[in-house]
C-alpha cells in the first residue's frame, strides 16, 4: 500500500507531465483524501493556466487616466483531482474540482 507521500508525489508528477505542453505554473497540493470504500486516494492538485481573467473595476475611467492601469489580467486557477489505487498507486482516474 502506497502511503499519502508517495499518492501526492504521483499525482503531482503525473499532472506535470499531463499538462506539459499547456504552460501551466504555480502547481501546487491542495488537499488529499481517503476513500476506504473504493481503497483510492483522491489527490487535488491546484494550479494556473494559460488562460488569463480579465477585469475592470467598478469605476468611472478617468477622462486622462490610463487605461492600461485600469484594466488587470489574472491567471484562471485550475483544481484537478487524481484519483489512485491505494495499493499500488496505479492511476484511476482525474476530475475538475470546482471551487467557489
Amino acid at each position: 500500500m502506497i502511503d499519502v507521500k508517495k499518492a501526492v508525489k504521483i499525482a503531482r508528477d503525473f499532472t506535470t507531465e499531463i499538462y506539459e505542453d499547456e504552460e501551466v505554473a504555480n502547481i501546487s497540493l491542495e488537499e488529499v483524501n481517503f476513500d476506504d470504500t473504493t481503497q483510492q486516494w483522491a489527490v487535488t492538485i491546484g494550479f494556473d493556466t494559460n488562460r488569463k481573467k480579465i477585469s475592470r473595476p467598478n469605476k468611472p475611467l478617468s477622462i486622462i487616466g490610463n487605461l492600461n492601469n485600469e484594466i488587470s489580467e489574472e491567471a484562471i486557477r485550475a483544481y484537478k483531482v487524481v484519483h489512485l489505487d491505494a495499493e499500488d498507486g496505479e492511476f484511476k482516474g482525474m476530475t475538475m474540482r470546482q471551487v467557489g
